[in-house]
């Protein structure tokens, strides 16, 4: 789209637009760190690693001051889920294939999720700086298909399939 309307963009529009934006913008929210740590994790990794700690115990340090008494923070508190889930683990979903994409910051040394997908409840995600595994357990009623990097498999209940990260990035597996 930005290439339709006439713009160059590429890694460095990324890393001057946050940049620019990030001191210019007011934090009167707990979204505030959220949403700063979602547009980081693809950039500066140790950066959104803690603004995402910041928005994961906003209520447990009280970072509006006095507001945690009214209730929590539900939105703040979806929202780290799901920053883990998109942004840490890469997981998309497209066409009838789980799409990964890691990025995982330095300070994450392993992400374990279990996932519920297409019918599925036995889908188990690792995450490691150096690899990536995924396991549909026994018992699954069809295979699922994955895409990661250059790579589609299908893998059946039962099965597991892996590939080396480089620097917490996805590369395809040889």
């Amino acid at each position: 789209m930005l290439r339709r309307l006439g713009y160059e963009h590429g890694p460095a529009l990324a890393t001057r637009t946050i940049d620019y934006y990030l001191p210019r913008t007011c934090d009167g929210s707990t979204l505030s760190s959220l949403v700063h740590a979602w547009i980081l994790a693809h950039v500066d990794g140790d950066e959104a690693w803690r603004l995402f700690l910041e928005s994961l115990f906003s209520d447990i340090t009280d970072t509006q001051r006095g507001t945690t008494a009214e209730g929590v923070h539900l939105g703040a508190m979806a929202g780290t889920v799901d920053l883990v889930q998109r942004c840490h683990a890469g997981i998309r979903t497209r066409g009838g294939t789980l799409h990964l994409e890691p990025h995982l910051p330095a300070a994450i040394g392993e992400l374990r999720l279990g996932l519920r997908y297409r019918g599925h409840w036995g889908i188990d995600l690792t995450c490691r700086q150096e690899v990536l595994r995924v396991m549909l357990r026994p018992g699954a009623t069809s295979p699922i298909r994955i895409s990661y990097a250059a790579e589609d498999v299908e893998i059946q209940p039962g099965a597991s399939w892996e590939s080396p990260l480089q620097h917490g990035r996805a590369t395809p597996s040889d």
